[in-house]
């Protein structure tokens, strides 16, 4: 009687935990997903002006360089976001990326 009692409560605490930790991950990635898509917007919105002059030209190179710099960036946020999810969903994924 007392070890299931014991049992129960080791349940309980351990899916309070658990749920505990899906919340920080969530607000986490969150905050890193709206991050990112705030740049990506930005990077659009200036990719996607007309280019009339020598100027706008510097502004998409430009633009691109900080797009490549920010690449490795990106991977590295995404790629933890996508275990993250799978592992919660109980989905089991092998995560590969060719370069």
């Amino acid at each position: 009687m007392c070890e299931e009692l014991l049992k129960q409560a080791l349940r309980a605490e351990t899916q309070a935990w658990r749920v505990c930790y899906a919340r920080h991950c969530n607000a986490k990635y969150r905050d890193l997903m709206n991050d990112m898509i705030r740049f990506m917007d930005d990077v659009s919105k200036r990719l996607g002006r007309p280019i009339n002059d020598l100027s706008d030209v510097r502004l998409v190179v430009d633009t691109l360089c900080e797009l490549r710099r920010k690449e490795i960036d990106i991977d590295m946020t995404i790629a933890p976001i996508e275990v993250c999810l799978l592992s919660h969903t109980g989905i089991v994924a092998v995560i590969s990326y060719v370069y």
